[in-house]
């Protein structure tokens, strides 16, 4: 994330006396030209990404 939102957001956030929620997307988990999903893999991976 580039560190002039980063800083402007939590400024923000202080000044409003707010919380900051930061999401990190990434494509790391996903498959391309998949044909068949497994029953469990969406229950799997969100059980990873918990750990």
């Amino acid at each position: 994330m580039n560190s002039k939102v980063l800083e402007a957001t939590l400024s923000i956030a202080n000044n409003e006396k707010s919380n900051v929620t930061l999401v990190n997307v990434s494509k790391e988990n996903v498959t391309t030209g998949l044909t068949y999903v497994p029953e469990d893999y969406l229950e799997d991976v969100l059980n990873e990404l918990e750990k």
